[in-house]
């Protein structure tokens, strides 16, 4: 799961190599540095909301109790990691630019995570492709420089960073890798409590799916049951860590459970009904990336294993249609879940799982589909646009 290097060897192909993942990250300064220099991501959505929670923390951090808005509440009702990290910056850059210092971090971060997590299914070589990729997905401009969701930001590459380590704690029975997965599990849960809840699920099973199809792979002879008693031990472990780290925001939650309606929102609608939303909420985050639908759908379904990462991937996309199908509200039952539910699966299929459809595209380049990756380096190129 190291970062990946390039060997001395002029006669090489440049892309039969892996991309160093610092030339990847130097890619993310590039592509982004300049927008979040000219700080377009506070005039996002919602910007000011985080930003308010961290000028609180800044003056006050361990009084949750915010006096700035109505009669009065408790900031415990919302994970605090990434505002309080806003919150110690700004003492030194000041509110604003410690906002997009933060989110600068989340970006970098979403890279490293998409190849570590890339590298359970595909060379290191794919993966680092895939990285690339992330990079250049426009449903991340979509949620730093137009939503603002700096905790999604932040969870989905924290969860895309720790499951590695539990799939190498399962396998491999490393107590390193049982206690990084953990930590790494910890912070995201304490950066965003929804991806928790709706988004964990599709970046986990098809890694605990995989981490009993490879127990005999790549020379680890692990049981089943070995397998199968370390992932519950993961998971009990995961639970009573996350118990503790949310802890004042379940106790707040339960005396003070949502009551009102929902927020009317766009993205679940249906798109073929309003077709403004479907462009601005499907076709816009995926552009030309919906060419290669079809071809995800073949490969995914064809090669075993593969399968687990399409089902998450199906899923995902499933959700993020809000409603265009009767399916997630159907599932989800009441109207908070649904409407809660659908747009965290919109963020997190197109904002964390389009890297891995980028990594299906280096996949069929090295079978032979040339045409396939360019469609796929022309999604991420117009999804920057």
């Amino acid at each position: 799961m190291s970062s990946p290097s390039i060997a001395a060897n002029r006669q090489a192909p440049l892309l039969s190599r892996a991309i160093p993942i610092s030339w990847v990250l130097l890619l993310a300064l590039m592509v982004h540095g300049p927008l979040l220099l000219m700080q377009l991501p506070n005039d996002s959505y919602d910007a000011n909301f985080h930003k308010f929670f961290a000028s609180h923390y800044a003056q006050h951090w361990f009084d949750p109790w915010n006096p700035k808005q109505f009669t009065g509440f408790s900031q415990t009702s919302y994970p605090p990691m990434e505002q309080q990290w806003v919150a110690l910056f700004s003492h030194v850059m000041g509110l604003n630019m410690a906002y997009i210092f933060v989110q600068f971090i989340a970006i970098l971060l979403l890279p490293i995570g998409v190849f570590r997590y890339a590298r359970i299914w595909v060379s290191e070589r794919a993966a680092s492709y895939a990285a690339l990729g992330s990079v250049l997905l426009g449903a991340l401009g979509f949620l730093v420089y137009n939503a603002g969701q700096l905790s999604t930001t932040w969870a989905a590459p924290l969860y895309l960073n720790a499951l590695p380590y539990y799939y190498e704690w399962a396998r491999e029975a490393r107590w390193k890798a049982l206690l990084k997965g953990l930590f790494l599990l910890l912070a995201a849960a304490a950066a965003h409590h929804v991806t928790l809840i709706f988004g964990s699920f599709i970046f986990t099973l098809p890694v605990v799916l995989m981490a009993f199809m490879d127990r005999r792979r790549d020379g680890v002879e692990a049981s089943a049951g070995g397998v199968l008693a370390r992932s519950i031990a993961f998971a009990i472990l995961g639970a009573a860590g996350i118990g503790a780290v949310l802890y004042p925001f379940f106790v707040s939650f339960y005396n003070n459970p949502i009551k009102q309606m929902p927020i009317p929102h766009d993205s679940r609608l249906n798109f073929f009904l309003h077709p403004s939303a479907g462009m601005n909420f499907f076709v816009v985050p995926w552009g030309w990336l919906i060419l290669t639908i079809p071809f995800i759908f073949i490969r995914g379904l064809k090669e075993a294993r593969l399968r687990p990462l399409f089902l998450g991937f199906w899923v995902a996309m499933l959700f993020s249609l809000g409603g265009t199908t009767p399916i997630p509200r159907l599932l989800l039952g009441q109207p908070a879940r649904f409407h809660h539910g659908t747009a965290d699966y919109r963020v997190d299929g197109c904002g964390t799982h389009g890297p891995l459809w980028t990594q299906s595209g280096v996949r069929a380049w090295q079978s032979g589909g040339t045409l396939l990756w360019n469609s796929h380096c022309m999604a991420c190129l117009s999804h920057c646009a």
